[in-house]
């Protein structure tokens, strides 16, 4: 991973300071509560919690990974050549 030019690297890092900070219990709930206001147009497209998920059988997980900014291939989980199929 290059990092942009013009960015102070620290060579004891291998990846980009954006994970491993430690928060005390108010700043992390904090962060908790920002991230679910930002993510509420997202999470509202969301099927109920269980433990496991078809991809087949989500309707919105397209608009939701669209809505997340992520991008891949646009075809089903199961390839129809596949001798298991859900």
């Amino acid at each position: 991973m290059t990092p942009p030019p013009g960015t102070e690297v620290d060579e004891t890092r291998q990846t980009a300071n954006v994970t491993g900070e430690v928060l005390s219990d108010a700043n992390f709930m904090a962060w908790t509560k920002s991230e679910a206001v930002k993510l509420a147009s997202v999470t509202k497209m969301l099927p109920p919690y269980a433990l496991t998920y078809d991809p087949t059988v989500l309707a919105n997980v397209g608009a939701v990974n669209t809505a997340l900014g992520l991008t891949s291939a646009g075809g089903g989980y199961y390839n129809p050549a596949d001798p298991e199929q859900p």
